[in-house]
């Protein structure tokens, strides 16, 4: 597992999630989905560092943790 490359990834999909106060969404590069995340989204996400980064399922779940991890610490400050 190439950690660089997977932080890089990980940069990358953080820089294109953007979380929409107003109507209590998360935009991704893989859809759009409400605050509270549960596993239904893991298969989009999946999907997409999958078919755009080319990672393992090893990786995905690593950068899916990882992003998890931030987005849900973004959200935890909101409120």
């Amino acid at each position: 597992m190439n950690k660089d490359y997977l932080s890089k990834v990980l940069n990358k999909i953080m820089g294109e999630t953007r979380m929409d106060d107003e109507n209590k969404l998360t935009h991704t590069p893989f859809g759009s989905f409400p605050y509270f995340f549960n596993l239904s989204i893991l298969t989009p996400f999946s999907d997409h560092c999958r078919d755009v980064y080319g990672l393992t399922r090893e990786e995905i779940y690593y950068v899916w943790d990882k992003w998890k991890n931030i987005v849900d610490n973004n959200i935890s400050g909101r409120y």
